[in-house]
């Protein structure tokens, strides 16, 4: 028969405990330990800030508070401080319920040159320059090295020096600063075989790292920025000469279109007015007045010669009509010339309202002094 002995705690108010925080730094993570009284703990995010105390990112963690470092471009883009938090809900000496910790992490590696450097360095014939490059490194550089990419070695390099600095680095989480180095190379008298390509290696305990990077003229850069301003200059006006055109060509078109437009409706309405034999009408020079009145008179003037016109043409038809069977009746003949007549006197009246009414519109837009000094005429005889 087995016996167990169960041992039962009883714990009190001055036993509890918040939680102490501590850590664990693993080749790929880092372990957060915390101990307080009860040990049933809840963590929360851990905090991602810059050595300098700016905030980057908030990280997911495993159940037990081990955080995992995830793969960047670059291992120092991972250094920072990573700050645990944790509560076993027991209040600490200030009130507080969560407990934090923070641990500051420098990932060693080989050197990295940043991306602020330049691989283009402008300087001047026949003058001193000097050079800048922005380093990483952890540990720090030990050795430097300078080569010449032409056949012909450069022997004006005469300075290396390189001091700690606050670099900034853009990520795709954050931009934030980071400790890094600046590296200066001072030249002496520059020649023109000194204007070449250049590698510069630099080491450190982990190993070397290699930059390229070249000397050029300032001359050469200026007219190279003069051609591209030029060429952006032709590009522009070709560009609003094609839209000019293009613009031109549409009006052009458009203009034209309505010109043949209005061309039709004008042939079309010239058609609807038909023709008007000339011993009937004869058109001659009238007086332009401003009194409306004369239209009526001249309307009713035709109206009277019209029915005296049409009285002439019955009583010469009844005494050349033969009344036989191959013939026509003088009472045919009569409704024929009154049907033609009443259809030549309603064109007359149409043609002479829609010429009174033009003229009428013409004169309104006429300076008064043109109004009183042109005269024209018409007279209408049957």
């Amino acid at each position: 028969m087995n016996w167990f002995q169960i041992y039962i705690y009883n714990i009190t108010p001055e036993d509890e405990d918040p939680p102490d925080i501590q850590f664990i730094k693993r080749l790929e993570s880092v372990d957060c330990i915390a101990r307080g009284v009860p040990n049933v703990y809840t963590f929360y995010k851990w905090n991602h800030q810059s050595e300098y105390g700016e905030h980057i990112r908030f990280l997911d963690f495993f159940a037990n508070g081990t955080l995992p470092l995830d793969d960047t471009e670059y291992p120092y883009m991972r250094n920072g401080i990573y700050t645990c938090t944790a509560s076993n809900d027991i209040r600490d000496s200030k009130g507080n319920m969560k407990q934090t910790g923070s641990y500051l992490i420098k990932i060693p590696d080989k050197s990295v040159f940043l991306n602020t450097s330049c691989q283009t360095n402008l300087c001047s014939l026949n003058r001193n320059c000097k050079l800048t490059f922005d380093v990483y490194s952890y540990p720090s550089v030990d050795r430097v090295e300078l080569k010449s990419l032409n056949k012909e070695e450069s022997k004006h390099i005469v300075q290396f020096k390189i001091t700690p600095e606050k670099q900034m680095l853009p990520t795709y989480w954050k931009t934030f600063h980071f400790s890094g180095y600046k590296m200066y190379i001072a030249t002496e008298i520059l020649e023109e075989y000194d204007f070449t390509s250049y590698e510069l290696r630099i080491w450190n305990l982990y190993g070397s790292t290699s930059f390229n990077f070249s000397i050029a003229p300032v001359e050469d850069i200026h007219n190279s920025k003069h051609l591209k301003m030029y060429l952006v200059i032709v590009v522009t006006l070709s560009v609003v000469l094609v839209l000019y055109i293009l613009a031109y060509h549409i009006w052009f078109y458009r203009r034209s279109r309505q010109s043949s437009l209005n061309g039709d409706n004008q042939t079309e309405s010239y058609d609807e007015i038909g023709t008007i034999p000339s011993r009937i009408i004869n058109i001659r020079p009238f007086e332009d007045r401003d009194d409306t009145s004369d239209l009526s008179l001249n309307i009713a003037s035709v109206h009277e010669s019209l029915n005296n016109h049409q009285s002439v043409s019955s009583n010469d038809a009844n005494e050349h009509n033969i009344d036989d069977s191959g013939s026509l009746s003088w009472r045919d003949t009569e409704v024929d010339q009154r049907h033609e007549y009443h259809n030549l006197y309603q064109s007359i009246l149409q043609e002479m309202a829609d010429s009174t009414s033009m003229h009428l519109l013409e004169r309104d837009v006429q300076p008064l002094e043109n109004q009183l000094q042109k005269t024209r005429y018409i007279n209408l005889q049957i």
